[in-house]
């Protein structure tokens, strides 16, 4: 084992020999021994420090960072870090540097601050480009594709996890590579819902974990089919791959893999209704959490030691320092005592010399005032210059605002036009449901008439049956209705009938919530039943609730009719609700409440138990162009032009919000405000 040959030949070597062992085994070791790792790269640094063998010391505290990093001491693993980034910037060593860049923000990520982790990981990727290193560069794209899908950048995540595969298909022989990136791509597609493509990429990926092969890939693969195939409501498929993950997973001791198949099997065979299958998933998904609850314990448990240790060495630093700048304060005072004396009798001596050298100075000084005064007068001719220029760029960019102004009452018109463009998408998908049923029914009536027809005219030969044959009439017409199942047509009939019926009520449901929305350009203010606007608008939505979510309303009786400009206030209620639903991942609840408040104005009331805000977000809310979704389907004008609609109604909006808690718009109207044309 290579390991335990280096670890021989140690003892043996010296200086910068021993220096790139202990380099090496350094780097062996760290995911395996990591306190053995740790040790020889911190005897690296220091002997590489004494040889002032700086290539070696660039890497000495690089793959001790690395160690220290994934023993999760991220505070320590920095500090290497930008130690191995100074010297490799000092030294003009561009992939040490590329390589510091990377680890810098791979760090800060894992920490959580993905804003610099991003920043660091851009720095790093032009040199490994310039240093030729692929897969450097290859690892970089993968790692800022991750940020951006921690941050919901979806659009950014799957370019750059794009390029990374680009570069990695290029290095054929890089195959567990190209399955990393393809399982990421997949999840952007699964996340944007482009299934097929989603599909596509984890089938691949599934291929190549079976051909290297690779148990971990498999696990993990099967489970992406699994999800993708659930929210097709493919559910025999489902729950084939959910099951073969799960098999492999248990193989392999995935816990984190084994949790989400058992709670996707448990959540179908409820569906199913098959229970004992149903408690038999939970209790394997409650087992695996309690797992990754435990190691998520320890984890931060051995952190928080960390960071404990730090603070204490810190703290004790402190105090060294303190004594120690008392007496450096002792004894300079001293010094300063002496200097002093033995200033003030060279002072003397200087001022008596001074007085000698007084007059000539003088004459000096004034030839150099006089020069100040010419550059002073050159200086003020060239700020006036300057002047001139500021006050032309002021009036271009006074220009240039009133091109701003026009072109954001451009943009806020299309998304005007775009609210109603999903207002006409909304109205087909819930017109073509009860459309359907009349036209199937119709189709299936017009074929029961026509055997009914038939049997009907049967009957009209009776007139023409003499009474011997009567008996065998009878008979041919029992025969023919059971031939057409004329019982079954009866009920079948009067079914069809309630299906028309009820795809009829449906049209004409939503219709009158139509003409509730037809009125989006009107110009004259009328008075408008608030709850019709909302169940109007909720029945246009209808289609983003998917089966998924669900609509309380809770409506306080009698309540004012408002005077509005309906078109616009049925805009606002469809900005809110839409950001509502969307804020929900998976299942849940959106619940609408009204009520009347003690200043005689209409409240409503707008909440979901969604992903929420935190307070950075809330700020930015109701800025112009402000978006937290996916630039190109969103232009970061909703709650703007809400809030401009609001205002021209002497109304005002409000949100409550909490990360991961949900969040509630409260919408206040006057019943009869003030409005102009």
């Amino acid at each position: 084992m290579e390991v335990d040959s280096l670890i021989q030949v140690l003892p043996t070597l010296s200086n910068l020999s021993r220096v790139k062992i202990l380099n090496r085994l350094t780097w062996k070791l760290r995911n395996t021994d990591l306190d053995s790792a740790q040790r020889f790269g911190e005897e690296a640094i220091h002997l590489a420090e004494q040889l002032e063998a700086w290539k070696e010391l660039v890497d000495a505290y690089s793959f001790t960072g690395i160690v220290l990093r994934n023993k999760g001491n991220y505070i320590y693993a920095l500090n290497y870090f930008y130690q191995a980034l100074h010297l490799s910037e000092k030294h003009n060593f561009t992939l040490n540097t590329a390589y510091s860049y990377n680890n810098i923000g791979d760090a800060l990520g894992k920490q959580g601050k993905n804003q610099e982790a991003r920043e660091n990981i851009l720095k790093a990727i032009p040199f490994f480009q310039k240093s030729q290193n692929k897969r450097g560069e290859a690892y970089g794209y993968i790692r800022l594709g991750e940020i951006y899908q921690e941050d919901s950048l979806y659009l950014e995540a799957l370019e750059a996890y794009r390029r990374c595969l680009g570069i990695r298909l290029e290095a054929a022989r890089d195959t567990a590579g190209i399955l990393a990136v393809e399982n990421r791509i997949g999840q952007i597609h699964e996340l944007t819902q482009s299934y097929d493509s989603a599909l596509l990429y984890y089938h691949h990926s599934l291929y190549l974990s079976e051909t290297m092969p690779q148990p971990l890939g498999i696990a993990g693969n099967t489970n992406y089919l699994a999800s993708v195939h659930y929210q097709l409501h493919d559910h025999d498929s489902a729950i084939y791959y959910a099951k073969k993950s799960l098999q492999v997973a248990n193989k392999v001791g995935v816990n984190r893999v084994i949790r989400r198949n058992a709670k996707l099997l448990a959540k179908i065979y409820s569906q199913r209704e098959n229970y004992q299958k149903a408690y038999e998933m939970t209790r394997i998904f409650s087992e695996a959490h309690a797992k990754l609850m435990r190691e998520k314990t320890n984890k931060t448990m051995k952190s928080l030691h960390i960071e404990y240790q730090v603070q204490k060495q810190e703290s004790k630093i402190k105090l060294l320092n303190k004594d120690k700048d008392f007496w450096q304060l002792f004894t300079w005072a001293l010094i300063i005592g002496a200097v002093l004396l033995v200033g003030l009798l060279i002072f003397m001596v200087w001022v008596a010399r001074q007085r000698q050298k007084g007059y000539q100075k003088l004459s000096e000084q004034k030839e150099e005032i006089e020069q100040q005064t010419e550059k002073l007068t050159e200086a003020n001719i060239a700020v006036q210059a300057q002047k001139e220029v500021w006050e032309h760029k002021n009036k271009t960019l006074e220009k240039a605002l009133e091109e701003l102004k026009t072109a954001q009452t451009k943009i806020a018109k299309s998304e005007q036009m775009a609210s109603l463009g999903q207002m006409v998408t909304g109205i087909s998908h819930e017109l073509s449901n009860p459309i359907n049923f009349v036209y199937t029914g119709t189709e299936s009536l017009q074929t029961i008439l026509k055997d009914l027809t038939e049997i009907l005219d049967k009957y009209d030969q009776a007139d023409k049956i003499s009474p011997e044959q009567l008996t065998d009439f009878q008979e041919e017409i029992l025969e023919l209705k059971e031939d057409l199942e004329y019982q079954e047509m009866q009920e079948d009939t009067f079914l069809l009938l309630k299906d028309i019926h009820h795809g009829a009520t449906q049209t004409a449901n939503v219709i009158t919530s139509l003409r509730t929305f037809a009125r989006m350009d009107s110009k004259m203010a009328i008075s408008t039943d608030i709850h019709q606007s909302l169940d109007s608008t909720l029945v246009i939505l209808n289609r983003k609730l998917e089966d998924r979510i669900e609509v309380k309303k809770k409506y306080q009786k009698n309540l004012p009719f408002v005077t509005c400009f309906s078109g616009q206030i049925n805009q606002v209620f469809m900005n809110i609700l839409l950001n509502a639903f969307e804020a929900i991942e998976g299942e849940g609840k959106v619940k609408v409440c009204t009520e009347l408040t003690e200043n005689e104005k209409v409240k409503i009331s707008i909440s979901d138990n969604g992903k929420g805000m935190d307070m950075k977000t809330q700020k930015h809310i109701f800025d112009t162009f402000f978006t937290t979704k996916d630039t190109e389907s969103h232009k970061g004008l909703g709650l703007s032009i809400t809030t401009d609609i609001l205002q021209r109604h002497q109304g005002k909006i409000e949100i409550e919000s909490h990360k991961n808690q949900g969040t509630t718009v409260i919408v206040i109207l006057p019943i009869h405000p003030k409005l102009e044309v």
